[in-house]
This record gives structure tokens, C-alpha cells and sequence, in this order.
């Protein structure tokens, strides 16, 4: 259980739920008050605070003994962490999601990558570790940047898929050893718009196991009927059974459900994640 730290998705409410004050007191307050069988993320700050994670750790970890560490992989402060929890004696077991956020590019993935294992094996020394996952997304803010897709067509490569793999592939399954977990950002590009769109263009998404493909025309050349068509005949296309896959055979019948961007992001994380269930489940 965590709570977004970017603007585009606060409000008021979870913006106090991340107040530092008295080692993020109000955070802690409501876990324990209103859902007590959740996992919850402990919070630090930049630059770390050694005193503010130590006190909300050991509240938190009252609360059910496991609790996450969120840490992004360029966080600067990650040998006081280190150092904070080396001589903490608060007992408790961790979830660590080692945070890449967006890779642009191979060599960003694999750079990601070596960091998150030469972390992991840092982590794994101080802390009783139970779970770890990898988090990041190589979708960019837009398909046509320099070094993606065209403008009517492209095929995007899912390198949160690769880093998630290989990472695993490092760690040795054993019996007392921890559990290696797929994460990622639901195909979504994890940072934050800054900007109005005062002009896109319709586009129909269709993401596969490690890479997405795309059909791009504008209002007055098809829209999203055109792209859900070009999609639906492409060679590449294998649906689902799933609500996404059903959106693109409705816009492929010129009845699309939406028109708008949200809609379509909607369609494109819905097919990911079932996707990837379908990818990671044993038959």
C-alpha cells in the first residue's frame, strides 16, 4: 500500500497522508487505523532522514511485520539507509521494490538492471528480505519521440519485461531465500505531464509479451476506427479474452466505446496486465 508522491495525482487527503512531520505520523496513523491487513511502504525523505525512517519503521512494522521499501535506483542517500537499517533492531520483514522508473532505451535497461542487483545484494545482507520486485517502464510520453514509432506505425520494446527476467535469472530460487515478483508501470510512462495536449492524434495500442505495436491516424484519416481495424488484421495481433481486446473488436465494428486518450491508455494497460498474468501463470 503506498500513496502517490506525484502532483497530477494528489489531492488534499493523500497529500497530508505524506506530511514528514513526527516520522510521517499521518501515514502511519491510517494504516494502522484503516487497513490493518495491508503491506505498507515506508516513506523517507531526500535527503534521508535517519531518525524520521527509523521511528515510522518501527510503527509500521507493529502493524503486521512486513512492510515494502520503495527505493529508486538513482536515490543518492542509499548507503545512510543502508547504514540506518544495518543497526536498527526493529524486527521486521521487507518487501523491496527496487524503483527504475522510465528507461529510454537497452543500455538505460541493462544500466537499471546492474543497479538493481548490485542494491539487492546490499539489501539482502541488512534485512530479512521476504519479497523483491523490479519496477520500471521503457513507454515513453510519446510514441513519435525521436527514436520510437512512426507516425502512423511502430513497435515499441517492453524492457521492464527483460529487466524483470534477467533479474530473477541472478536469483537463485531457494527454499528460505525470497520470492522474486513481476513488477512494472502497467505500461503507463511514469512521469509527469507537464503540458496541455491541445492536439493528439487517435491511436490504438496492442501490447504483446515484451513489446507493444501501434496503429496512429488522425480524425479526418480514420481515427480510432481506422487503428482498431489495421490493428485487429495485423499478423502480430493475438487477443484475449479480456475487456481491452473487446474494445479494439468494437472500434474494428465502427463502434468504438471511447474517443478520448484516457480511454485508449485504459485499453492499453488492461491488455498489459492480462498479458502478462497470461505470460507469467504456469499453463
Amino acid at each position: 500500500m503506498d500513496v502517490s508522491s506525484s502532483e497530477s495525482q494528489q489531492n488534499s487527503q493523500t497529500a497530508e497522508l505524506l506530511s514528514p512531520e513526527n516520522g510521517f505520523e499521518a501515514w502511519c496513523k491510517f494504516v494502522a487505523s484503516n487497513v490493518p491487513s495491508a503491506i505498507p511502504v515506508v516513506h523517507f525523505l531526500d535527503p534521508f532522514d535517519e531518525g524520521n525512517f527509523l521511528v515510522q519503521l518501527e510503527r509500521l512494522g507493529k502493524v503486521s511485520g512486513l512492510v515494502a521499501l520503495r527505493i529508486p535506483t538513482w536515490f543518492d542517500d542509499f548507503p545512510a539507509l543502508m547504514s540506518a537499517l544495518s543497526t536498527s533492531s526493529i524486527q521486521c520483514d521487507f518487501i523491496l521494490l527496487l524503483d527504475a522508473a522510465f528507461v529510454r532505451g537497452e543500455a538505460e535497461a541493462n544500466a537499471a538492471l546492474t543497479r538493481m542487483l548490485e542494491m539487492y545484494e546490499v539489501l539482502r545482507s541488512q534485512t530479512s528480505v521476504r519479497f523483491v520486485s523490479t519496477l520500471a517502464s521503457a513507454f515513453p510520453s510519446s510514441v513519435v519521440d525521436p527514436g520510437y514509432g512512426g507516425d502512423e506505425h511502430g513497435i515499441l520494446p517492453l524492457h521492464e519485461v527483460m529487466i524483470s527476467r534477467k533479474f530473477a535469472e541472478k536469483i537463485p530460487a531457494t527454499q528460505d531465500g525470497p520470492k522474486v515478483l513481476y513488477g512494472d508501470y502497467s505500461c503507463i510512462h511514469p512521469l509527469d505531464f507537464q503540458g496541455t495536449v491541445t492536439n493528439w492524434v487517435p491511436r490504438v495500442d496492442c501490447p504483446l509479451d515484451e513489446i507493444v505495436f501501434y496503429r496512429r491516424y488522425r480524425r479526418h484519416e480514420g481515427g480510432y476506427v481506422r487503428a482498431a481495424k489495421a490493428v485487429a488484421d495485423d499478423a502480430m495481433y493475438r487477443p484475449l479474452e479480456c475487456w481491452g481486446c473487446e474494445q479494439i473488436s468494437a472500434a474494428a465494428r465502427n463502434d468504438p466505446q471511447g474517443r478520448s486518450p484516457s480511454f485508449w491508455i485504459s485499453v492499453r494497460l488492461n491488455i498489459h496486465i492480462e498479458r502478462q498474468v497470461v505470460r507469467l501463470l504456469p499453463g
